[in-house]
């Protein structure tokens, strides 16, 4: 441990001066006080264990020339095999300050450049793991164009069994940290459909640049989130040399496609004999790649703003300005009744805030959320006339949810007893509570066993059923009997181990969506029966 120990107190000094780590160490004595005054003495460019020797498919002949800067004149090929070799030892971990010198004296456009096509190399000799660090010198040098190129990577490894690969480059990401970065490491948070470590680390990493902007996760995501040229005009001609079309959308984001006389045609026409072939052929690629896209983007933020009611995600006014203003997620939130200070508000025609009497409304500027029947509650039906009257489509079922509220005894204890004696198959049970497949309690024998459990905001749900289902495969036609469904802090079922969780500890939303489950359940097997 001694090389991590020597690289840990040489980058604290880098950090925090020398004195600041020998008047930490002194209690330890003079003889350590002095070799720290050694270790701190000698040139951070000088690496504390063996040099790090670079595979051989790190030729430097096969690199582009690293220019120094005024671009007159490059590196010989000696000076970019040392750097080649202080990359091999920086990592946005520890970066070697050897690094920082060819930083001071290259063109920055050139060392990008060079860290590319290094990283190209490596990857064209299969990779090598001893060289992994070919991952982490991206770091060193990296912009936009790195992240364009190893982005869509980090997002692909884990699915190659290459997870500490992707941890690495998402650490490159975060490190690179520009607006990009951060829309890189979303797309991998959402690459997966199941959470697993590598989203959750770029989840965090993208956290992390999120607040280092003063902002959420999400507001970021929002602020960064392309418009695919939806408005601009020279974006929406699509030239076929004598002939041109034009697209517009409409507020449903509609295609709309017009000839330049004004008449509207379904879709591009193919070109004709007076047209330019290539031309018209390229302007109906692009056309039918715009038209899918904006198609894509809007069905993902309906859904994202759906996701969001259900999650309680809290928006400032300026989140909601941000993004009423865009125009993709703009044609969903006027169509949408939001809720601030205890009461819903749309946003009007004007831009201002109405209630449900078409009154000025003035939200809380740091607390709006979207409004959820559990949260309207008698007003749900005014709303629903409102749309009604306005002619207004919702983009999700948002006002046409039940809104289900716990009955005093569930919210003191957290005890669903209204479910127990609630019949149906494990698949049926599970639809509607979640399943999964855990280790056993401990103190029992080593096995696998199926458990009626979903996680909720700030503990779980856990039903018990009788008879208990087969611990390696559940009978699909057998019919069990709920016994128990209670809300815990923890999922330890063992009654000393187990911490209830009352129901006025959940959100009216995620406590209203539970319930609905459970009683769709319950219309289900009465119909069914």
């Amino acid at each position: 441990l001694r090389d991590g120990g020597e690289a840990a107190l040489r980058y604290l000094a880098r950090r925090l001066g020398d004195r600041a780590v020998l008047d930490a160490a002194a209690p330890s004595g003079p003889v350590a006080l002095a070799r720290i005054e050694a270790l701190l003495a000698t040139d951070p460019r000088v690496p504390l264990a063996a040099t790090v020797k670079p595979g051989d498919w790190a030729d430097p002949r096969m690199l582009p020339p690293v220019m120094l800067r005024g671009n007159e004149t490059a590196l010989p090929t000696e000076s970019v095999a040392h750097l080649i070799a202080a990359l091999a030892l920086w990592s946005p971990r520890l970066p070697f300050p050897g690094v920082d010198d060819y930083a001071a004296h290259c063109e920055p456009d050139s060392l990008q450049r060079f860290s590319l096509a290094l990283f190209d190399l490596w990857l064209r000799a299969e990779a090598p793991s001893k060289d992994s660090w070919a991952v982490d010198q991206l770091g060193a040098f990296g912009d936009d164009a790195t992240v364009a190129v190893l982005g869509p990577l980090v997002a692909e490894w884990p699915g190659r069994s290459q997870n500490d690969r992707a941890h690495t480059g998402l650490e490159v990401l975060a490190h690179i940290g520009t607006e990009a970065a951060f829309t890189a490491l979303r797309n991998v948070d959402r690459a997966f459909k199941f959470g697993n470590t590598t989203t959750a680390r770029a989840r965090e990493h993208a956290g992390r640049l999120a607040a280092a902007r003063g902002l959420t996760l999400e507001s970021l995501a929002d602020r960064l989130l392309p418009d695919h040229g939806a408005t601009d005009p020279e974006n929406l001609v699509f030239d076929y040399g004598p002939r041109r079309f034009h697209l517009a959308f409409d507020r449903l984001l509609t295609p709309r496609l017009t000839d330049e006389a004004g008449k509207v045609r379904k879709a591009l026409p193919k070109p004709g004999v007076r047209d330019d072939a290539a031309a018209g052929k390229a302007a109906i690629r692009r056309y039918k790649a715009l038209v899918k896209t904006v198609e894509d983007t809007a069905e993902a933020q309906a859904e994202h703003l759906r996701s969001a009611m259900l999650n309680g995600r809290v928006f400032t006014l300026d989140d909601l300005r941000v993004l009423d203003a865009h125009p993709l997620t703009g044609v969903f939130t006027r169509r949408l009744a939001w809720h601030s200070r205890g009461a819903g508000f749309r946003i009007a025609e004007d831009g201002g805030f109405a209630d449900v009497d078409d009154r000025e409304f003035h939200p809380d500027p740091a607390a709006i959320r979207l409004a959820h029947p559990a949260l309207l509650g008698p007003d749900t039906a005014a709303w629903v006339t409102v749309f009604a009257d306005y002619e207004v489509i919702q983009p999700f079922d948002q006002l046409a949810r039940p809104g289900l509220h716990f009955t005093d005894d569930e919210l003191e204890t957290g005890r669903l007893t209204r479910f127990d004696g609630l019949q149906g198959t494990f698949g049926d049970l599970g639809a509607r509570l979640g399943w999964t497949q855990i280790y056993n309690s401990p103190g029992e024998p080593l096995a696998w066993v199926w458990r009626l459990q979903q996680p909720v905001p700030g503990g779980w749900i856990l039903a018990d059923v009788a008879p208990a289902p087969d611990r390696h495969s559940p009978e699909p036609d057998r019919i069990h009997t709920v016994t128990s469904i209670r809300l815990q802090a923890n999922r330890n079922r063992r009654p000393d181990q187990a911490r209830p969780l009352p129901g006025r500890a959940l959100d009216p939303v995620p406590a209203s969506e539970l319930l609905a489950r459970l009683t769709g359940l319950i219309h289900q097997l009465e119909s069914s029966s």
